[in-house]
């Protein structure tokens, strides 16, 4: 089957996940996620925006068979990744308030 611009068009049956690739990929994040929000203890009505952070980080992970990262194939330059490595998902944050203290 085709779509009006020259698309092929398939269709999975119901029930057979392992037909779609995009499943694979909806596997992996959900596994993240579980494993991320379990190890850093977060609370779990923040379980979307674990979900975002995973899907940033995947999006950002070289991808052997593509030689290149998500973010490269769309946009055509290398991401960067330096929040990724300086804050994780989920921590405390301290600072000092500098107008209540004084010196």
């Amino acid at each position: 089957l085709r779509n009006g611009n020259g698309i092929d068009l398939r269709y999975t049956p119901p029930g057979r996940q392992r037909g779609n690739l995009a499943e694979q990929g909806v596997k992996w994040v959900k596994k993240r996620v579980h494993r991320t929000m379990s190890a850093t203890g977060a609370h779990k009505r923040l379980w979307n925006y674990c979900v975002l952070y995973e899907t940033d980080v995947f999006n950002r992970i070289h991808q052997p068979k593509n030689n290149r990262t998500g973010w490269e194939s769309v946009y055509g330059n290398q991401p960067d990744i330096s929040e990724y490595l300086d804050f994780e998902f989920y921590g405390w944050i301290w600072f000092w308030d500098m107008v209540e203290k004084k010196a």
